[in-house]
Parts: structure tokens; sequence; C-alpha cells
């Protein structure tokens, strides 16, 4: 128990749901406070330690420089056999952080000894509660250390014509006796095996621990994404393995820089910005001059960002000063850089701030045409068009068309509204006269949420086929490489920022960028929730790219003439096609791809019959479609995925070797190719769902995928426990048929819906098959009830649960300051339903209210936010983003984004917000009719991102229930809520 540790110089604090916490405090490293604990009746193997941490400290990416719990193993006379570092936290969290470490006890172990302290010079505050060791965790073998392995190429882009250098690194402290195996597989896109290479290697002390493993040029397929995996291997230790991208690309030879390439990328070093087929960059402006001459070099315009203007917008340089700075800029280095653009994304919304900005904007024009009339001015990059779609209108209204040569528009929005922001901003231009270039100097995936390697691949061509097609003259992806380490946008880049190795976006960029640069469009195709096919042509040769917004494959007919054509996925896969007769028929799913073919010809008439929607089978099992194909039919499957012709039909096998997950198998015929999704699942497959109620419970459920029956046990770590009792549950199941669910039922002590508890439960099988599930879980349940909505809370009751204030989730405090006081601000929530509706009621008691804003902009103001997913496990899953406000012109309501298919704008919903003594009540609504994917089901799972916006004097801040709102749009950090 908690009670059991020894304090030296630490205190007790009060922890998670009241109960105590190991409390480290210092302010000079000289000071050692530390707790330590003796466990006892342990053995050698695996173990999970764990521990919720609510920190106060400097943020470091170093664990020498923090709060921790580490370990020492003993023996039976207490000698200490040997150390392991535990989990550790530093910098700040306004709540408390789970964090775990995978470890092994050495051979006699028989009890560890716990202690919780400050590693190195860290200082601050740190609350230490819950403390959980747990028998099992994620390492394996018997007790043997694994070997820790990094893999790196030696460059990140390879020509066709050079060896690939691989570079595996030891990070083993301890001295290796004896030599190390190192085997590298060299697998293509769809996992077929391309390479095999093998290195030994032995060092001698202090020496760095590095091999190289050669492949030999020719190898890898130009313009494919592949991926290398190494195993390294010694005596004494258990195998380690890494893995990396890999890209062969043709050096660029074409250094010119012309004009009309719609191909940019944010930032990044110039050459490889061009060997991937960019042509534009638009880094910070400085007086740097190898940053201005290398990207001419290398044939590709340099665009200055000039963040002289941010400052003069918001006062901090005086116009005349800001006009110099633009004057002497352009002056000194027009023979180098030609394009300036004057700031980046004005915040339009707010009253006052266009006005403002199109004296900056004019100021700037006219000193950069002084000093040279011949350079091109772009307006600041606009973004937040999702919440106010008329900022651009408000600034050609001013004038503004006349202040710039360029018009910038972000597009951080998913493609469908990409597609209708563009059609808007042009029709404003139209509106004022403007005809001038429209370009995107900010374009990703999915920003906020890591979308996974191959969907932003994908996006890649999604966004360049809609902006090329509606006429954006650059368009800039977002970024080839993002540079700061310690910055949560690494998954924006082509370019892995870890190991500087390719990801499948960059193979997606070349590919698109050879095929698309100087074509123009010939026809467009766009239907939300549908099929979205473009054409471009360039040269007697046709590029469709195409795919569909909704869940079902759908044939695609493409216009072309006869001869041989060519299917491109997003990892820069060719499939070979023909178009005997001109005019081909390829499905369009989910995924995109790229279709390269000759031009003419016509579309042809009907496609193929009986095309499958999707096959979802386990490894080692079957599944049979049929399909009316004409011959002959060539299959293009991933590795592990067996197709043969059976009764009419196909069958479809996944070996034990299959890759879990989503894939695509292409059949292509005379005159087209059928794609297939294909989703491979373990045998067994695990869940893990929150139930709410009296007692509060968790369920763990293991599905039974294969064909034959099966016996085993259901496993689970839980951290909702007190003290150091290791809260793992175990229970068998027997004869569970095929495609039958077994569960495990769980109480729990009163969990807190303001935490979140990461669970980890396994499935072993009596013949050794194992099945993991972790998933971070809250418990807040929504009760079923009637509601009035009236803005009264009286039916109610005192069932509010979700508490919001400066320790309850994310946390962006007001330019004012935080809340002084509960009374100052803090909110509490609660959900309850029935068959027609979800209800939302939150009770915010602030000092102040104020809001002058409305519509799209009504966050910027005391308002509440609040976001919904019918899929809480996942970043990037489809979610909805709400607000609710009492203006100047009464309640309102707005919706930001929404799942496919549901409206944006103006919220007709049941609404009441009211005012009174201190105290603003929102209530509303939702029919389950908005919510797609969330049904009104007791059960259901859902999760809810809620935020409270504070305004008072300055410029607004706001404080979460959980996160996933305000900060990053991550529905995968909203909290989670269970109908009861």
């Amino acid at each position: 128990m908690t009670s059991d540790w020894q304090l030296d110089g630490a205190t007790l604090a009060a922890g998670r749901g009241g109960r105590p916490a190991v409390l480290l405090q210092r302010e000079r490293d000289a000071e050692q406070p530390r707790a330590t604990v003796l466990v006892t009746g342990l053995q050698p193997g695996r173990y999970t330690l764990s521990a919720w941490f609510l920190p106060n400290m400097r943020a470091l990416p170093d664990p020498s420089f923090s709060a921790a719990v580490d370990v020492e193993w003993l023996d039976a006379q207490g000698h200490v056999l040997g150390a392991s570092g535990g989990p550790w936290a530093n910098g700040r969290t306004p709540l408390p952080v789970y964090r775990e470490a995978a470890l092994t006890a050495p051979p006699a172990t028989v009890s560890a000894r716990l202690t919780a302290h400050f590693r190195m010079t860290a200082v601050g505050r740190c609350a230490i509660g819950d403390v959980m060791l747990a028998a099992g965790g994620e390492a394996a073998g018997g007790g043997a250390p694994a070997l820790g392995v990094s893999l790196r190429s030696d460059r990140t882009f390879h020509d066709p014509g050079e060896p690939i250098v691989l570079q595996a690194t030891l990070s083993q402290s301890g001295a290796l006796t004896g030599p190390v195996a190192f085997r590298a597989v060299v697998t293509d896109s769809a996992g077929n095996r391309v390479a095999t290479v093998e290195s030994t290697a032995t060092w001698g002390a202090n020496q760095p621990r590095q091999a190289e493993l050669t492949v030999p040029a020719g190898r890898l397929p130009t313009g494919e994404w592949c991926r290398a995996e190494v195993t390294a291997e010694t005596e004494g230790y258990r195998p380690g393995t890494a893995a990396c991208g890999l890209l062969v690309l043709p050096r660029p030879t074409d250094f010119t820089l012309p004009t009309n390439s719609p191909f940019a990328i944010l930032d990044g070093y110039a050459y490889f910005q061009r060997w991937v087929g960019a042509r534009w960059q638009r880094p910070n402006w400085s007086w740097n001059l190898p940053e201005m001459e290398l990207p001419k070099r290398y044939g590709v315009t340099y665009v200055a960002l000039v963040n002289a203007a941010d400052q003069a917008l918001h006062g901090d340089m005086s116009m005349a000063e800001y006009a110099a700075y633009v004057e002497e800029s352009v002056r000194r280095h027009k023979e180098l850089v030609c394009w300036w653009q004057l700031g980046n994304e004005p915040p339009l919304y707010q009253q006052g701030m266009p006005e403002r900005y199109v004296a900056v904007l004019k100021a700037g024009y006219e000193a950069a045409k002084r000093a040279d009339p011949a350079c091109h001015v772009v307006m600041a990059g606009i973004t937040g068009l999702d919440v106010d779609p008329e900022m651009v209108e408000k600034v050609l209204a001013l004038g503004a068309g006349n202040w710039c040569d360029a018009i910038d528009i972000h597009l951080y929005v998913p493609v469908p509204q990409m597609d209708a922001l563009i059609a808007k901003i042009r029709g404003d231009m139209r509106k004022h006269g403007v005809d001038k270039p429209l370009i995107c100097t900010e374009v990703t995936a999915l920003l906020g949420s890591d979308p996974g390697e191959r969907e932003t691949a994908g996006h890649v061509y999604k966004r360049y086929a809609v902006g090329i097609a509606g006429g954006l003259a650059q368009i800039y992806w977002f970024v080839l490489r993002w540079p700061n380490a310690n910055v949560p946008f690494d998954y924006c880049g082509l370019v892995s920022n870890q190991d500087e190795s390719p990801r499948p976006g960059a193979a997606a960029y070349w590919r698109l960028a050879q095929a698309l640069e100087g074509a123009k469009i010939v026809e467009r195709e766009t239907q939300p929730g549908g099929l979205w096919r473009f054409t471009f042509e360039r040269g007697g040769r046709r590029a469709f790219v195409l795919w569909t917004d909704g869940p079902e494959p759908v044939p695609a007919a493409l216009a072309c003439g006869a001869g041989d054509a060519e299917l491109i996925d997003v990892a820069g896969r060719v499939v070979p096609l023909q178009s005997p007769s001109g005019g081909l028929s390829v499905t369009a799913t989910p995924e995109p791809v790229l279709v390269l073919a000759p031009a003419g010809g016509q579309r042809p008439g009907a496609a193929p019959a009986a095309r499958p929607a999707s096959a979802a089978l386990a490894r080692g099992s079957t599944a049979r479609f049929l399909t009316s194909l004409p011959p002959p039919v060539s299959t293009h499957a991933p590795a592990g995925l067996e197709l043969t012709m059976a009764g009419g039909g196909y069958e479809l096998r996944a070996t034990p070797e299959a890759r879990i997950g989503d894939s695509t198998l292409t059949l292509t015929y005379p005159g087209g190719a059928l794609r297939l999704p294909v989703t491979v699942t373990e045998p067994l497959a695990v869940d893990i769902r929150p139930l709410p109620g009296t007692p509060d419970r968790l369920a763990v459920r293991v599905a039974n995928l294969s064909a034959q029956s099966c016996d085993g046990s259901i496993r689970l770590v839980c951290p909702v426990t007190r003290g150091l009792r290791p809260a793992v549950f175990e229970a068998p199941f027997r004869a569970l048929a095929a495609g039958e669910t077994g569960e495990l039922l769980v109480d729990l002590p009163a969990p807190d819906p303001a935490d979140t508890y990461p669970c980890q439960a396994s499935v072993t099988t009596s013949a050794g098959v194992r099945a993991e599930r972790r998933r971070s879980l809250v418990f807040a349940g929504a009760r079923q009830a009637a509601i009035q909505v009236d803005g009264k809370l009286d039916d109610w009751g005192n069932d509010l649960p979700l508490r919001i204030g400066l320790l309850s989730g994310e946390r962006g405090d007001p330019q004012d300051g935080p809340p002084t006081s509960d009374a100052d601000l803090s909110a509490r929530a609660g959900v309850r339903w029935d068959a027609g509706n979800l209800y939302l009621a939150v009770e915010v008691r602030d000092d102040v209210h104020r809001n002058g804003s409305r519509d799209g902009a009504l966050w910027d103001g005391d308002s509440i936010q609040f976001g919904f997913t019918a899929d809480p496990d996942h970043e990037g899953a489809a979610a909805s983003e709400w607000g609710a406000a009492l203006t100047a012109q009464g309640p309102q309501g707005w919706c930001w984004r929404n799942v496919t298919g549901q409206p944006t704008g103006p919220v007709d919903l049941p609404l009441a917000v009211v005012r009174g003594d201190g105290v603003t009540v929102y209530e509303l609504a939702i029919p389950w009719s908005r919510l797609s994917g969330i049904k009104p089901v007791a059960g259901t799972w859902f999760g809810l991102g809620l935020v409270v916006n504070e305004q008072d004097t300055a410029e607004r801040g706001w404080y979460g229930w959980h996160a996933g709102i305000a900060g990053d749009k991550d529905p995968s950090q909203f909290g989670q809520v269970t109908l009861q």
C-alpha cells in the first residue's frame, strides 16, 4: 500500500481520486528527496512497472532529467542483483499522466526495491501515485535482455545506379562478448522480398557499435517505396529488430526555374525538394545568402515569408520601420529573390483586423515595388476558412487585390471542404474583379493527428488533384521533413525526422509530379460521398486520379486511347494495364490511384459485373467471391495473400504470414482493373470497453475469427487500483466456437471520469495463438432520460459529473492570466440520452461573460466547443466539432467540421443558453441522425471532446474535459462516454 513507502525528504500528498501519492519537491539538485518501498514474493521474468505522474518541472526529452520510479532487484539475502530504469516524467501537466516501463527481473530475484526520486539535476515538484508492479510486460525470452538496434540508410533518396548502404547501430551499454550477426531483408510496398543482405561485426571496448549492410544497385524498383528491416543476434541476448524506408529515384537533371509547376514544398533542403519533384519553397525570410542561393542553384524558386509584416500588424514594429525593412530586403537581394510574402495567417476573424492587415499589405507592397518593380508580392496565407469562410472576401472588399500579385489560402480542412473553399474563394475574386493567381502555401493530410503513412500518401494524390483541378498555381506540402524533433508535426513530413528515411508520401509526390507537372485539367467529377475522378492531359498522355468517399468500391470508366497503361498506387507501385480498344474501367476505392494512359478514346460501356465490395478474413482462413472478368486475368497481390480460381469465382487465402491490416488486391484484365480492399485480422480479436455504472466495470471481449473452436485464457492489466496491488485479472474460456465472443467482466474501484486509464489485455489459446489489445479508457456514463431543453437544468438533478477547470484537461490560459478561483471560471457538465436525441448540459461559473463574435468565429469569446466521434480509439477518426455561445444576437450554435454527408455551418438544433448570477448554462439536444455512426443503444461507447472558452479583458483561453478540441484536433484524445 502507499503507506508502506519509506519517506526520505519526500512527503505524501493527495493523488488521483484523493488517494495518497508520493510528493517529490526540490529547488536545488543538492537536495535528495526520495521514497522507497519493498515488494516481495517475486520471481525472475517479465514485469510492467507503472505509475501516475503529476509533474511541474522543466520539459526535456532526456529521461536522465526527470522524476522517476526505478527498481533494484534483490535476491533472498537482500543483495542487489541488478537495476532497471522505470517510468519517468517531466514537464508540466494539468492532469496526472500514466507512464509505464517493461522490465526483466534477473535470475534469483525474490523481491524488488522501488525508489521514487529525481534523476540527475532535475528540479521542481512531482506527485507520483498508484504505483503498480505487475507480472507480464512486453519483454519476452526468459529474462534475457534484448538487443537494442536502430537502422537508417546512408542517404534519404538513392539513384538507381548506386548501391544502398544500410547502417545498423546497437544501443547496448554493456559489453558484448561475441560477434553480432545482422540480417537485413528489403521488401517492396506489397511486402514482397526484393533483397537480403547479411553482415557480422565484433567491436572492442568503447567503440561505436555500428555495422554496414550493402544492397547492390538495381535491386529495388524505381519510384516505389520500400522497407528495410534488420535483425541483430548474438549469444546471451534476445534478437533486436529495426526498420526504415527506402526510395530509389533518378537524380534530378533539370535545374531551371519554371513558373508553371504547381509542385511546391513549404520547407526543407532544396536539393531533396527538387529530387522529389518540387519547384517552390517558402521558408521564413532572413538575410542568409546560402538559403537563397541554393534553391536557385537547384531549380527551386524561393518565396520569402516576411514575418515583419506580422510584427507591424500587431503593433510590435512601426509601419515606417516595417516598410523600410521590406524595401531594404528586396533591394539588397532582388537578384536571388523575386517572390515576397507579407505575413502569415493574420487573425482576420477579429474585429478591425481585416482593415489593419490591408494597411500592412499596402505599405509592404509599395515598399517592395519601389525596390524591384518586377518582384511578386503575395498576400499572407489565410487560414481558418472553415471557421470563417468570408475572410478572403473581407480583405478583397477593402482593396487587398490592388496590393498583391497572388492570393494565398491555407487548406487544413477535409478534402471535400478544400474543394468547396477553392470554388468559394474563386467566386469572391470574381466578385471583386481580382484576376490573379490563387496559391496554397500550406496543406497536409490531417493537422493535429497522424492518419498513418499510407493514408498520408493518399492525401498527396487527393489534395494535388483537387488543387490543380481548381486552378491553384502553387501547392505547398507541409513539409518535406519537420526540422524540430520536439514539435509533434513529424508525421506531416514526406521524410521522417527520426531517421531521415522516406515515407510512402515521398513516392506519391514524385509519381504525381512526374505525371502532372505542366498538365491541364480535361474533366473533373466530384461526388462527395461517392466517386471523385480527375482527368489531366499532357503531351499525348492522360493522367487520371480517382477515389471514392464512400465505404464501397465504385467502378469508374476512364476515356483514353488504345495502348499500354499503368495503375500506380500511393506507395508508387506500378500495375501494368492494357487498353485494347480505347477506354479503361478501374475500381475506385477510398485509397486513390493514379492511372496513366494514351490520350483520346471513349469511356467504356458497362463495367465488369459482380464487383465485390471488400474482403475481411483472419490469418490462415479463406474467403470466396464471385466476379466475371474477361480473360486473361492477372493477379497483383500483397505478400501473404493467395488467390486461386474456384467454382466460377475466386478463393482468397490469407497465409499465417499475411500482414495484419488493410491492403488492396488488384486483378487486371484487357480493358481495366478490379481492385479489392482486403482486411487481414488475427485469428483472435480482443476488445476492451468501459462499463460505467453501479458498480463500474470493465469488459474484455475476445472474438474467435478462425474456423475452429478454441480454449484459452484472458488476462487483463488495469491501472484502476489502490497502492501497490498488481491489478491483474485472469479468466479461462472453453470451447469458444468459430465466430463467437467470450467476455471477462471486472469490477473497478470507482474510477474518476476526469482520468484516462490505459489498459492492456492479452488472450492466449491452448494452441499458443496470442492476441493483445491496449486501449486508454474513460469511465463516464450517460443515463437514459428525456430532457426539456430550457436552460434551467431542473431535470438533470445533480447529475453533472464532468468537471472542467485548471487541471481537467487541455488548457490555454487567457492573455490576462488564468482564473483565480472557481467563481472566476469553472464548469461541470453531463450527458443524457433517449431514443431521439443526445443531450448535453454545461454549467459554467464565470464572473464575466464576454463574446463579441458570431457565426464561425463564435469560439473567440466565452463559449463552449464540443466534438463527437464514433471511433474514439484511433487518430484521424471521423469526427464532428460544434460550438454554442450567448452572443449579442442571442444564443447561437455552429458546426465547424462534420463527418461525410452531414452539414456544417449554423446549427438548427434545440439550444438554450441562459446567463444569470455569474453562471452561464448551455443546454442542447442533438438528434441521433446528426451523429453518424453513434447508435442510441445502451452500451454504445463514443468520444466526446468538450472545451469551455474563457475571455475577460484580453485574448481568450480555454479549458477542456480531456483534450482533442482546442489544441490538436485529435478525436483519439477525446474523453469517452458510454450510454447506460
